[in-house]
């Protein structure tokens, strides 16, 4: 593994996370929703003194994890929401080249069956597509760090 400097392993780390940060921020609010749908009040006791069940306080129980859930799920959008705030309109203002280049990222950080891919597929030497990719990292760089 090639050794980047925090900063660009925090790039590297954020590429890979993207897909998953829109996928959590598109889903969740509708999650939820299906949660709270779920939800159902626990269930009266009979007075008789005899448990229904195993764990008389089962119904709560179940409640509580699932209102647990909920609050974890609120926690995850809300990362998701301040990730995207920051990464993506850094990583809209990339062209398309430099972004596909990017993505390479995703699946390794050196050398990718994917470089290989797209010199076949555009007629570029690999060598030239990983000098695009560097040059591509530094400019995403330089647009979330500044400097």
């Amino acid at each position: 593994m090639t050794v980047y400097s925090e900063k660009t392993n925090r790039i590297i780390a954020a590429i890979r996370e993207y897909d998953d940060m829109r996928l959590i921020a598109a889903n969740t609010p509708n999650d939820v929703k299906e949660k709270y749908g779920s939800l159902t009040s626990p269930r009266q006791s009979c007075l008789d003194g005899l448990p229904r069940a195993r764990n008389p306080y089962a119904g709560e129980e179940r409640l509580v994890d699932t209102l647990d859930m909920i609050a974890e799920m609120g926690r995850r959008y809300e990362k998701a929401v301040t990730f995207l705030r920051w990464f993506e309109p850094m990583w809209l203002a990339l062209t398309e080249d430099e972004r596909r280049m990017l993505e390479t990222y995703k699946y390794s950080d050196v050398r990718s069956s994917m470089i290989t891919e797209l010199a076949e597929e555009t007629n570029y030497s690999a060598r030239h597509l990983r000098r695009t990719r560097q040059n591509a990292l530094a400019r995403l760089e330089r647009l979330l760090f500044g400097g």
